[in-house]
């Protein structure tokens, strides 16, 4: 037994009140509370025995991914059109999101549910509609509209899994990584305004596309935690969206020609909306 050794015994068998906790801490072996699964390394937040509940508020700005519009004829009496290669980009976004989560105890898995308010402005629309086959004219130029909306409301389940960061973060208590899929369903509402071609012609029809529908939705998550106590940590994570194909039946079309009236254009049908998220908040342990 070397010097130091013996003078830590002789000062915990003469402290009276010590245990055996105190001698292996005073001869440098205690054991990490990181070699327990679901018990952070060697940081000052909570474990998943003492927290497994977790609440994430993040707002976000959000990137849309170009939308694609299938080709597909119209089933509206006396109209036969289609949108050939119709494209709609979006502008950046914004958006706010809540995560519940549970961090099941000796284990590195997490189950999370996830939802969201996310909106993306439309940018630019270009799309042809192809001649109706009846002979009916319209023109083929190119057609841009004026604007729109998309509106996402994510509910999503995600399991996942749970590490510790590496310490030393500076004015941290550690910090977590978390990762994994989601799946689910979302709330898609999109508008796309006066869609008309570029010719000018006061007579031309105007399109508008509107639809609003539950779609089947996946995705996956990446999410840093960095704590500033206990049970607070900052949040920095990323959302990867996507739906299924929108079928958005007969878009509505006014008629310069008939007073404006309203009548039944082309079916639509868009290829897989894709969302990319970049979110940042706080965590709250319970």
């Amino acid at each position: 037994m070397t010097l130091c050794s013996a003078l830590a015994v002789c000062l915990t068998a003469s402290a009276g009140y010590a245990d055996g906790d105190s001698v292996r801490d005073l001869l440098g072996l205690s054991v990490s509370s990181a070699q327990e699964p679901g018990t952070p390394i060697g940081t000052g937040h909570a474990s998943a025995e003492e927290s497994p509940f977790y609440l994430q508020i993040t707002a976000a700005p959000t990137i849309a991914g170009n939308i694609n519009f299938q080709n597909n004829k119209s089933n509206s009496s006396g109209s036969d059109y289609e949108f050939n290669s119709g494209k709609l980009r979006f502008d950046v976004g914004v958006g706010v999101d809540l995560t519940l989560g549970y961090r099941i105890p000796d284990s590195y898995v997490i189950l999370q549910v996830w939802t969201g308010f996310f909106w993306n402005g439309v940018e630019q629309f270009t799309g042809n509609i192809t001649p109706s086959v009846s002979g009916t004219p319209i023109p083929t130029d190119p057609y841009f509209a004026d604007g729109g909306n998309l509106y996402q409301i994510p509910v999503m389940f995600s399991p996942g899994l749970e590490f510790d960061l590496p310490g030393g973060w500076p004015f941290m208590g550690g910090g977590i990584i978390r990762f994994g899929p989601s799946a689910g369903v979302s709330y898609n509402d999109l508008s796309i305004k006066n869609i008309k071609d570029k010719s000018g012609d006061p007579n031309a029809l105007v399109w508008n596309i509107s639809n609003k529908s539950w779609v089947f939705s996946y995705g996956a998550f990446l999410d840093f935690e960095f704590f500033f106590n206990h049970n607070t940590a900052l949040t920095i994570g990323y959302q990867f969206l996507a739906t299924s194909p929108i079928k958005y039946g007969a878009i509505t079309t006014s008629d310069p020609n008939a007073g404006g009236a309203l009548v039944n254009g082309p079916n639509m049908k868009s290829n897989n909306t894709y969302t990319n998220i970049v979110r940042c908040g706080f965590s709250f342990y319970f």
